[in-house]
């Protein structure tokens, strides 16, 4: 006769990580929305090729169209990618946030931002308009994210040197 399987027992329940700071939950949630939106915006910019074909058209007179096609998709495909490779840093920055116990993943992850902040200054690329406004949306939710990122510690920091130069202040 058959026997049904043993039954799996937890030797030790695994006890919950609380969250550090609820400031650092918003911004772990914050970072995980970039993901999602850099997904979101790879999805528009590999849809919103064909409105680049004018802008390649106009800057090359004398292209053949299956050229300038060729060109746009490759624009498209080019801008999608980054957006692709730019999302498994953001929930490697929220994952790090999450479990960490000193502010180097803050740091990292503020560098690693605004690193990602260079993607609008080039506005004269050829982009489609929604490619545009999902990248500022994105660079907003990375600048809140940092914001909370640091709110605890922005405040210590001031006081420490204010509290420092106010006992500096009689000194001549």
């Amino acid at each position: 006769m058959l026997h049904p399987p043993p039954r799996y027992q937890h030797s030790a329940a695994r006890p919950a990580v609380a969250w550090p700071n609820p400031n650092i939950r918003w911004a772990v949630w914050l970072m995980v929305l970039g993901a999602a939106l850099e997904i979101a915006a790879a999805v528009i910019a590999s849809n919103t090729e064909p409105s680049l074909v004018p802008w390649f058209t106009a800057r090359s007179p004398g292209v053949s169209a299956s050229m300038v096609h060729m060109l746009a998709v490759a624009q498209g495909q080019t801008q999608a990618m980054g957006f692709v490779v730019a999302a498994p840093f953001w929930l490697v920055m929220a994952h790090a946030n999450r479990r960490a116990t000193s502010d180097a993943p803050r740091i990292i992850s503020a560098v690693l931002l605004a690193e990602g902040f260079w993607s609008l200054r080039s506005f004269g690329a050829p982009r489609a308009d929604a490619v545009v406004a999902i990248s500022v949306i994105i660079c907003l939710v990375g600048t809140a994210a940092v914001i909370l990122l640091f709110s605890e510690k922005l405040p210590r920091l001031l006081r420490r040197r204010q509290s420092a130069n106010a006992g500096s202040v009689g000194v001549a």
